[in-house]
């Protein structure tokens, strides 16, 4: 149960329950004078005030003591909590009118008496009914968390459904050039496929995978474009050695790696280069695939592209957290790609 409120809206409300217990007492009482209806208002605020002041502390202390208890025994706390707050409210607002002379003539023992009689009441309605709407509040707001993670789940799934037979038709190919020229080496790199294949379909929807998994697709991969470009693919790798704990949507680097090729390496018929570099800095995993092919943007590339679809990916797990940009660097494109560790 909580009463944690900030002071603008403990004003509010301590303003509003004076108001309507004023007003009750008109109702009550018309014969009631003006000087007297603002010595109740003033008297209700005072009391309101110290009861919510002192609630405020007490209900944020105890809170995360009994959070995980049962229903049961956190609606008991709650109501005898409450009652011993008023009690002592009561006691302070008692003194402070005993001591400003708002009701002249009267012992501290009948002002308490009359003002717990009221008090205790009106703090449970009020503290009650905040209570309720708070619980409905936070059952509302995680049915809603839970249909964002379902839906986004479900577009991450939607997603990784058209990497992965993207991946697989491009290997595919490259495999099928092989068979006629040299059967025996393309029977070692169907076996090659397989392993990744299996690693693919073992990775969980919408799951993150670690870089030195990834890295290893990403060898794997290389080796296959390579058995099918020959000495027109030349690549190299620079990855730091702490890259333990950092993970990565799976087939995000092999996606820029596989757009290099494609783009930069296969229709140069002289080749090129492609340097793959990883490394940890500041609490970021900044990832770097260049080649030497000419310059793009993200923009050039249609909806549905591995790009595009990578870039979606991130946005769905990680939202402006993670970026994905393509720059041009010493005559090398550069496919950059900082992830949040």
């Amino acid at each position: 149960m909580k009463l944690l409120k900030a002071a603008p809206s403990v004003l509010v409300e301590c303003v509003a329950i004076a108001a309507v217990f004023t007003f009750l007492i008109y109702l009550v009482n018309n014969a009631a004078s003006a000087a007297d209806l603002r010595r109740a208002f003033v008297e209700v605020l005072l009391f309101a005030l110290a009861i919510v002041s002192l609630a405020i502390p007490v209900f944020r202390h105890i809170h995360p003591h009994v959070c995980e208890r049962t229903p049961l025994v956190q609606w008991t706390i709650f109501v005898t909590t409450l009652c011993l707050v008023c009690v002592a409210g009561s006691i302070i607002a008692s003194s402070v009118v005993l001591w400003t002379q708002l009701e002249r003539n009267a012992a501290f023992s009948a002002i308490f008496t009359g003002s717990l009689k009221a008090s205790i009441p009106i703090a449970l309605l009020v503290g009650v009914t905040q209570a309720v709407f708070e619980i409905q509040r936070d059952r509302l707001q995680a049915a809603n968390r839970r249909v964002a993670i379902l839906a986004t789940e479900a577009r991450l799934a939607a997603l990784e459904a058209r990497v992965r037979p993207h991946f697989l038709f491009n290997t595919l190919n490259s495999i099928s050039s092989l068979i006629p020229t040299d059967p025996a080496r393309a029977e070692r790199l169907i076996e090659r496929l397989a392993a990744l294949l299996r690693f693919s379909l073992d990775v969980p929807g919408g799951g993150l995978i670690s870089v030195r998994d990834e890295l290893k697709i990403v060898q794997d991969y290389l080796e296959i474009e390579q058995a099918r470009l020959g000495g027109r693919l030349r690549y190299s790798l620079d990855i730091s050695s702490d890259l333990n704990g950092p993970r990565v949507p799976p087939l995000s680097i092999q996606t820029l790696v596989e757009n290099s090729i494609k783009h930069a390496i296969a229709p140069d018929r002289h080749g090129g280069d492609v340097h793959i570099r990883a490394v940890q800095q500041g609490g970021m995993l900044r990832i770097e695939v260049s080649d030497t092919g000419a310059q793009f943007t993200l923009d050039a590339f249609p909806a549905g592209h591995g790009l595009d679809n990578l870039r979606s990916r991130l946005q769905a797990l990680f939202g402006n957290a993670a970026t994905l940009r393509l720059d041009r660097s010493d005559n090398r494109t550069v496919g950059r790609l900082i992830i949040p560790i």
